[in-house]
């Protein structure tokens, strides 16, 4: 059967949740609830051979279908709006630290959100931006343990990299983000996040081969849910140079 993503055609041998259909093809869409059909962010407009539609459908308006609870059962053609890119650093500079003469690529690896700048003596001079696509799978980290593919992550560091290193070749590289995101960057086991006592073996703080123009330097994460992000957001503000306790808040998009 054929499948009309935004005017992208894909091809399919048996039925086909809509969300699955929309990833193989190409696209990114976000499943926050994980594909319970609960939040309805996954709403897409669809016509043609589809599976029945559900209650929680029949609030939508005329035509739109939940493309985590709509299976495609023939030839049909699926229709949403993409989220657009949006800026970050906008700020264009680091805040005050000690900043070294070269080029580096800093990464963000977002539970959701991926964003990469590239800095020249501490200014940035490019970013890029890009959806997670492990999103499908659901908004909280615990859902994707099981669902996600390095080779996705991946490939999307390495397509939004590879547009900022042709602009210039980077002296360093550096990504950083949750454990669970460094964990599934890099292929490492996510299971002992799933329960107590959240032991991981692998803190890094060290550099990783992600096929990208250099190694990526990983810094080093604090436990299985205090990531290299909330070190690195210790030590650019300098808190650990003083005497005094202090408290760190980390206001994710989750």
């Amino acid at each position: 059967m054929k499948i009309k993503v935004n005017g992208k055609e894909g091809f399919f041998d048996k039925k086909i949740l809509l969300s699955d259909a929309i990833a193989e093809i190409g696209f990114s869409i976000s499943l926050y609830c994980s594909g319970r059909g609960e939040c309805g962010r996954c709403a897409v407009f669809a016509k043609g051979e589809l599976s029945e539609i559900t209650d929680k459908e029949k609030e939508l308006p005329f035509g739109m279908r939940l493309a985590c609870k709509t299976y495609a059962l023939g030839d049909c053609e699926i229709t949403f709006s993409q989220e657009k890119e949006l800026p970050v650093l906008y700020f264009g500079k680091l805040p005050s630290c000690e900043i070294k003469e070269g080029s580096c690529i800093a990464v963000d690896v977002g539970t959701t959100t991926v964003c990469a700048a590239l800095f020249e003596n501490g200014e940035q001079i490019a970013y890029k931006t890009a959806a997670n696509p492990q999103t499908r799978f659901g908004a909280d980290v615990i859902s994707r343990v099981e669902k996600c593919k390095k080779d996705e992550l991946v490939s999307l560091i390495r397509q939004i990299v590879k547009e900022l290193y042709e602009k210039k070749l980077p002296d360093n590289i550096v990504s950083c983000g949750n454990t669970a995101m460094m964990y599934s960057l890099t292929n490492e086991d996510m299971t002992p996040l799933l329960a107590i006592p959240f032991k991981i073996k692998e803190h890094f703080g060290r550099e990783v081969d992600l096929n990208l123009p250099k190694n990526a330097y990983i810094p080093q994460l604090i436990s299985a849910f205090v990531g290299a992000d909330a070190l690195c957001g210790a030590l650019i503000c300098k808190l650990l140079s003083g005497e005094d306790d202090f408290l760190l808040a980390d206001l994710g998009t989750n």
